[in-house]
């Protein structure tokens, strides 16, 4: 196994004084666009450290994609695109009868629709009443909403192979990594087990472009990497006990943000660290999913 040191150098405490960073996505200009889960909004951080707030108020963001349009696709009570002169435009609402209480990570294909998870209740490790836990769910090119796999119990971090040809879904609930086949645009099928957990809680994850794994590992402290068949290929060890997410930024790409929470409560020991990578992360593909 791998140590901290081979894949990655020069970690180093970016930006604190969050409850709960998640959904990071990397800026065209440098640094980190980061979601502030408690209390709210869409933070910029540069490189430097300097953080400022780039959209108010919505809570509860787990997943966050840039949108070829400007702004952000984000999750939460619903699936909205939130432009930066803060005006929003719906794209799938919450239906609690359906089994989608909240949405949860989310990423975009080449072609930019919208993979998405949802919980079926409040607490995403628990089923509704008609039984039914957490589901994959994709926002195609026409804004119509279909569900891709219906038995996820809280559905997590997300990405493509560099290939595209197979998607990679976090299962928190069941601590599992899965891979589906792509068997065409929007549609999956052959979903397969690479790599089971255990005991440990994994979040968000990113793919770099040697098809390397990144797994956050919310609880344990470490960013684990995997090969593509879910080999171990080492870890990442963090100051934080809660590391929530990551993403590949910077020119070239060679950037590692990644996203912590606080230790409980409503302490503001959240953080964002970056560190270089020894591989260039994929580039992040824009929602296209139209707005008009």
């Amino acid at each position: 196994m791998s140590s901290t040191s081979a894949l990655v150098s020069d970690l180093r405490l970016l930006a604190s004084g969050f409850v709960l960073a998640e959904a990071p996505v990397p800026a065209a200009g440098g640094g980190v666009y980061v979601a502030e889960v408690r209390l709210g909004g869409v933070h910029h951080v540069g490189d430097d450290g300097a953080t400022e707030v780039v959209i108010e108020h919505r809570r509860g963001i787990g997943g966050m994609a840039p949108h070829a349009a400007g702004g952000f696709v984000v999750s939460g009570r619903n699936v909205a695109h939130k432009a930066l002169d803060q005006s929003t435009t719906l794209l799938a609402d919450r239906d609690e009868a359906a089994g989608r209480f909240i949405f949860n990570d989310l990423t975009a294909d080449g072609d930019g629709r919208v993979y998405v998870g949802s919980f079926a209740t409040n607490s995403p490790f628990e089923r509704d009443a008609q039984g039914r836990a957490g589901a994959l769910g994709v926002i195609d090119l026409d804004r119509a909403f279909r569900i891709l796999d219906d038995d996820i119990v809280a559905p997590n971090g997300m990405g493509f192979s560099p290939d595209g040809r197979h998607l990679y879904l976090v299962e928190t609930g069941r601590r599992m990594l899965w891979r589906y086949d792509m068997e065409g645009p929007g549609a999956v099928r052959g979903k397969r087990l690479l790599v089971d957990f255990g005991n440990d809680g994994p979040d968000g994850m990113a793919v770099a472009e040697d098809g390397s794994l990144w797994v956050a590992m919310a609880g344990a402290g470490v960013v684990r990497v995997f090969d593509p068949e879910g080999g171990s290929v080492g870890a990442v060890e963090l100051p934080s006990a809660t590391v929530t997410s990551l993403c590949f930024g910077g020119d070239d790409r060679r950037t590692v943000y990644i996203c912590t929470g606080a230790h409980g409560g409503e302490e503001h020991d959240g953080a964002v660290y970056c560190a270089r990578s020894a591989v260039p992360g994929l580039p992040v593909s824009p929602a296209r999913v139209p707005l008009g």
